[in-house]
């Protein structure tokens, strides 16, 4: 990728994949090449408003993806909570992390905690939905 430096002159650079250009970065960027641009020559009005759309764009992107994120945890806890909800009444086979050995029980309760992780209760238990080891009945 070809870089212009503050000086003008091109600069080769690689971008590693994890490196990505945020908002605060894209908006110092900005503030440096107009205080470093050149008095006789500045940056004209429409090239100055088409890096601030560009600025917008970027910070709308960025809020979608935090939405898109949000909606897929939301998703994920929906579909967890379902398949925990399945087991009510189900006899099943629980891995018991405290005995070290597999537990047989009927589920009488599901509940969420505060991370949103499904926990199941079998007889006077509760176990994380990832203890389930099978569904006997």
């Amino acid at each position: 990728m070809q870089v212009y430096g503050v000086s003008g002159q091109r600069t080769e650079s690689t971008l590693v994949s994890n490196e990505v250009l945020g908002k605060d970065a894209f908006l110092r960027l900005l503030l440096t090449e107009l205080r470093y641009q050149d008095p006789l020559n500045p940056v004209s009005d429409k090239e100055f408003v088409a890096q601030l759309a560009q600025f917008s764009a970027l910070e709308q992107t960025q809020n979608l993806n935090a939405n898109f994120e949000r909606f897929a945890n939301l998703q994920m806890q929906l579909s967890f909570m379902s398949q925990a909800a399945s087991l009510l009444g189900r006899e099943v086979e629980v891995y018991d992390g405290e005995l070290g050995q597999v537990i047989q029980g009927k589920v009488s309760a599901v509940k969420l905690d505060d991370d949103g992780v499904p926990w199941i209760t079998v007889g006077d238990l509760r176990y994380p939905l990832g203890n389930l080891v099978g569904i006997t009945g």
